[in-house]
This record gives C-alpha cells, structure tokens and sequence, in this order.
C-alpha cells in the first residue's frame, strides 16, 4: 500500500529550531504527478473550449431539464448533475470543470495502481500525458454527455480492479490471506454504480467486469460479488422506485424497440418474398413499405425513425412488431443476425475503411442549426420543443477562454478526425483488442493468470455495445480508448523489485469466496 505522507525534520546546532520539511513519500509521488500534470492540461482544454462541448443530445438535456420533461431514455443521473449547474451557477461550466477535475483524479487512481503491479512510473506518467493531449480522450471531457461520465466511471472501476489485483499479488507473495482495502471497494462499487447509471444498458458491463473478478481472484470473490450486488441493487432503486415517483417518464417502446424495427426493415429489404401479407400490413400501419425498404440502414438504427415513420403507431403497436422481429428472427436467421452485427460494427470490427461503417465523430463545434432554430422531437410521446427563448441559451455559446488555445486545440482536434488519423485515434475497438493483447502478455511474461483479472471491464463495454447499439459513434467505445492508453505502461519492463518471486513450498492458494 502507498505509505502516507511524511513529515521530515532536520536538526540544526543547539540553540536552533528544527528546520522542518514535507516530505512524499514514493508511494503517492505518482499519483500525485499525474494528478497535477493531468489536471493542467486537461484545463488547457477546458479553457480552449469553455463552457463546453456539445451535440444534438447536449441540447436535448438542456431542453429536458429546464422544461420539465425528465424522461429516462438517456441517464437522469447525469440530467441531475446537468440541472445542478445550470441552476447554481447559470451555465453548464460547473459541470464540464467538475468533469475536468473528476478525470484527473481518476487517471492519477488509476496510475497509482498500474505502478503498485511494478509498471515504471516514467511510463506510467507518461500514459497519463498521451491520455491527456489525445483528442479522443482529452477532448472528449469538455463535453456535455452522460458518455463522459460513464467512460470516466468505466474507468474507475478498471483502477479499482488494478488496486484489487495489485493487494491480491502482494497478500499470495507473502503467504496472506487477500483482503480488499476499503478504498478499493468504494471506488468499484462507485465506478459500477457510474456504469450502470450514466448509460441504460450499462449493468450488463458491470456485471460481466464483476464475473471476471471474481474468476481470477478467488480470494475476493466474496467481497467483489457483495459490492457488485449493492451497486446494481442502487440502481434499480433509483431507476425503478425513485425516478419513477419522482414523475420520471420511461422511454417510449418506439424506443425501446428501435433496433428491432430497423432489423425487420433490413431483412424486408433483402428478402421481401419471406413475408407474408399479414406482416406487410402491420407494416404499413408504422410507414410506407418503401420507407421500411429505403431507410432501413443497417449502420444507423435513426433513419428509420424519419418521417414518414408514425411513432406514435409504433408505440400503439410495439407487441405487434416485436412478434413480427420473432418471427423474421426464425425465418431468416441469418439475415437478421447479419443486420444486428452490422448495426454493431463499431463494437468488434477491428478495421473500417469506407462506407458507413466509419464512426463518426462530433466536432469541437456546435452542430449546423444548434441551437437556433431547433426543433427536438423526443425518443417519447412525440414530445416537440425548442431551445429557442430559453433563458439558458446563451451560456451555451463558445466563450473560449483563449483563443489561441481554442485556434490550436480545435484544428488538432480537426485533423484527428481525418481518415489517416481516425482509426487510430478514435475506433475504440481497436484499443480494446489493443488491452486483451497487452494484459495476456503480462500474464504470460509474469507467468501469473490472476492478471487477465483486469480484462473485465473493457471485455464489458464491448458485449454491451455488441448486443445493442443504434449508430457508429465514437463516444460509445471511448471508454476502452481510457484504459487502453493506462495499460500502456505494462508494455514496458517491470520494476524489478515487483517482479512475482518464486512460490514457497508447501505455499497454498488461498481459495476463499
């Protein structure tokens, strides 16, 4: 464990006070490194893109929460921490600094635990420096998104299982019993309960991260499953008791069933001849037949939703299409299990050149016609509103602290988005194969299994977003990119005095759970 931080005294000739001095001790002088590296540059963004960065969705959370229409088809919590600043301090630069900060803490906990496993610190430092210039990541903090928040969270709960990992090593070298610190349980079960409450479908990452845990540190197996159970059960009491007496909308099974819909219109388009009138007729009462035919991109799920798509007849007959997706699904299997990993590229396609399977990427400038002008239908009832008038529409304009930060960030920002660039930087599947790669070889090198513990969390984003995901947007994997680029150091020689000693005889496996 990192020793706290020391007070030195250093005697003088009689007659003399003690000079006294503080002292840091190794242990804290990494965290405490890229805490304060991280946190200036991350400011330099921040100052460079001040209030914040935004997209159609930012828009719509303003729109929800200063006119009353809480509705649960993106995360309230993050609406909650959205309404708070705009309602204390009139603007929403509160909260991309509050996130500006968060980040920075979150790096530094997480470096302090890839050095604790014997990663170098002058690596370790300088995987925080990259994650803190990279546009994907850096950058990606200055947005108003509940994305930022869950990836943040992601994050945590990886450097919560890296201190996990580092005390279960240190406890097997000496012979001990693993025990889990108190701090490390805390910030998994507040980096799960950030999963499972800033994205809809993020429990299942939770869990499959827990799972893994518990898998390849079976003295904590216990301990970790207690600390996953209490995090999800927090969040089905807010989502399922709290929010909803709160007056929380649910989302609308237009919604809901969206994926769905745009499968059966994929299918439709390949083989009409498999279905029957009955189903053609459902059909029609949603959209015309060559809506279903035309619209129905298998990389976008929202064009579909177009008019002349009648949501509201979507919702009335939601069942009734959700039969039909049943029924297509026996029929042509293959074709509907086609349509579902196309709309799931950016979650397992290591490599996407041309055509929609790029992902896209929002620029650090506000979208054409936001927020003047805007109409935002909502995901539920067919809710209709506008920005316009709203008085908290002029914090929303760009005010860049400086403008040469903001001339410089925003073109480097710019050209990593060109197609050269892109792939690397921003396809977060590829960082994701990137960290099995780099925690397989640790294990192999350290001829030690328990680090494929760390696999976990960044195994969860992937099948989460592989089981469902509307679009090929970047944000949805730049969380993998976080804890990709952490990893990093574990590339390069170990220290040597954290290198695993050979097992004492007669030493047992501890295999409590």
């Amino acid at each position: 464990m990192a020793q706290p931080v020391a007070l030195a005294a250093s005697a003088g000739s009689p007659g003399r006070s003690a000079a006294r001095s503080w002292t840091v001790s190794p242990g804290r002088r990494i965290p405490l490194a890229v805490f304060g590296t991280v946190l200036l540059l991350l400011l330099a963004q921040w100052a460079a893109f001040f209030p914040g960065l935004f997209s159609q969705d930012s828009y719509t959370y303003v729109w929800e929460v200063t006119t009353g229409h809480w509705i649960a088809d993106h995360s309230i919590a993050y609406d909650s921490l959205l309404w708070l600043s705009l309602k204390a301090t009139g603007g929403v630069w509160a909260l991309t600094l509050a996130q500006t900060v968060v980040a920075a803490g979150v790096v530094a906990y997480t470096a302090s635990g890839i050095h604790r496993l014997g990663a170098r610190g002058r690596w370790v430092w300088a995987a925080a420096v990259i994650l803190a210039v990279l546009p994907s990541t850096a950058s990606f903090t200055m947005f108003v998104w509940k994305d930022v928040a869950f990836s943040l969270s992601a994050l945590l709960a990886f450097g919560a299982s890296v201190h996990l990992l580092a005390g279960f090593l240190q406890a097997r070298r000496s012979g001990a019993k693993p025990r889990a610190g108190r701090t490390e349980l805390w910030m998994l079960a507040l980096g799960f309960a950030g999963i499972s409450l800033f994205r809809n479908n993020g429990v299942p990452t939770a869990v499959v991260a827990a799972v893994v845990l518990v898998v390849f540190l079976p003295g904590l197996r216990r301990t970790i499953t207690v600390v996953t159970a209490a995090a999800v059960a927090f969040y089905a009491l807010l989502a399922f008791v709290v929010y909803p007496g709160l007056g929380v909308r649910m989302p609308a099974a237009d919604s809901v069933y969206a994926l769905n819909n745009v499968e059966i219109g994929v299918v439709y388009k390949e083989a009409p001849n498999t279905f029957t009138p009955a189903d053609l007729q459902l059909m029609q009462k949603v959209a015309p037949l060559s809506h279903w035919r035309d619209e129905s991109n298998c990389y976008y799920a929202d064009s579909l939703m177009w008019a002349p798509f009648d949501r509201a007849a979507a919702n009335r007959y939601s069942s009734e299409l959700l039969g039909l997706w049943t029924r297509v699904l026996e029929r042509t299997p293959r074709l509907t299990l086609e349509a579902h990993l196309c709309l799931s590229s950016v979650a397992w396609l290591p490599i996407a050149t041309t055509g929609d399977a790029l992902t896209y990427v929002s620029l650090p400038a506000p979208p054409k016609g936001m927020p003047g002008a805007w109409a935002y239908t909502s995901n539920s009832a067919g809710l209709v509103g506008t920005l316009q008038g709203n008085r908290y529409l002029p914090a929303l304009a760009p005010h860049p602290l400086s403008d040469t930060l903001h001339r410089v960030l925003s073109k480097v920002y710019v050209d990593s988005t060109q197609l050269q660039w892109y792939r690397v930087i921003w396809r977060g599947v590829d960082w994701c194969y990137l960290t099995y790669g780099i925690l397989l070889l640790a294990a192999l090198r350290r001829r030690n299994r328990a680090l494929c513990a760390l696999l976990g969390t960044t195994l969860g984003l992937q099948l989460t977003v592989l089981v469902a995901n509307p679009s090929q947007l970047a944000r949805y994997m730049i969380a993998p990119i976080f804890i990709a680029l952490m990893c990093l150091p574990l590339l390069a020689p170990w220290r040597p005095t954290e290198q695993e000693p050979p097992r004492r005889p007669g030493a047992a496996e501890t295999q409590a759970g």
